[in-house]
């Protein structure tokens, strides 16, 4: 799915070079595989991620509730018209209705499991008291908050899928 948005970003504004994204904390994106996925997807590609930020757990709304709670909004519309959002295809339908939802863009997507990056289990010790992770080539850069001292540096190791800690700050 990442992939998929961010080719579609470079598509669309293909003077991009670097992606900042952030979501909430959700454990399921706060991973060694996805963060690893990043890291090695970042090597040679046109667009790169550049950071990737989490907001702090229970800390109120963040613009990525907003925009989900606009999502739903947007739905619940929707279905107050008469229509029914039941599946992938009626949810984009009402995502895109009535000129769509501001600041959305939606696809429908098929997920092949063969067809995902091969990243192997590997784990970032601590992982989840990390906010933020700042992608430097061949090292990864985190912070328990944002950019709140030099951070700690993870080297990544030539064979993945290993992360080797270079020094603590």
């Amino acid at each position: 799915m990442l992939d998929l948005v961010l080719e579609t970003l470079h598509q669309e504004k293909p003077h991009l070079t670097e992606a900042y994204i952030k979501s909430d904390n959700a454990g399921c994106y706060k991973s060694g595989p996805l963060i690893q996925h990043i890291s090695k997807r970042n090597q040679g590609a046109s667009l790169k991620v550049k950071r990737y930020d989490f907001s702090e757990s229970q800390s109120g709304k963040d613009i990525c509730d907003a925009k989900s709670a606009c999502a739903k909004f947007h739905m619940l519309k929707f279905i107050d018209n008469g229509n029914n959002v039941e599946t992938p295809e009626q949810m984009k339908a009402a995502l895109d209705s009535a000129g769509g939802a501001r600041g959305i863009k939606t696809a429908v997507v098929d997920i092949e499991q063969k067809k995902e990056p091969n990243t192997k289990k590997f784990k970032i010790k601590n992982v989840s008291q990390y906010y933020s992770f700042q992608f430097e080539g061949d090292s990864i850069r985190v912070w328990r908050a944002y950019q709140i001292g030099h951070g700690y540096e993870l080297k990544l190791a030539s064979n993945f899928p290993t992360l080797t800690p270079l020094k603590v700050f």
